[in-house]
């Protein structure tokens, strides 16, 4: 009697990160720099903390979280760092979204 032997090779190239907004438990699917008019929010903004994030330079802050949308990206977390490309003059702006 023949046996028959099935191996099962995964191969994980790395694991999605996991991201807690608002309480709830987000998968990001990709992260990527898109031009600036493609983003829209809908948050007042502190013009201070606004002008903090505009004297740094960009790399150094985290990406702004959107979901994309038929009309572009919606903003969910990173109104200020928004505000602040914007007024520095930005072309583009790196976020992740899902």
């Amino acid at each position: 009697m023949a046996t028959l032997l099935i191996v099962l090779v995964v191969v994980v190239v790395s694991a999605p990160k996991v991201l807690k907004l608002f309480g709830m438990q987000v998968v990001i699917i990709t992260k990527r720099e898109v031009p600036i008019k493609q983003l829209h929010g809908w948050h007042r903004v502190d013009f201070t903390k606004m002008c903090q994030y505009a004297a740094q330079p960009r790399e150094t802050y985290p990406r702004i979280t959107c979901r994309k949308h038929a009309f572009g990206y919606l903003i969910l977390d990173g109104h200020h760092r928004w505000k602040a490309a914007m007024r520095r003059g930005d072309t583009t702006v790196r976020i992740q979204y899902f």
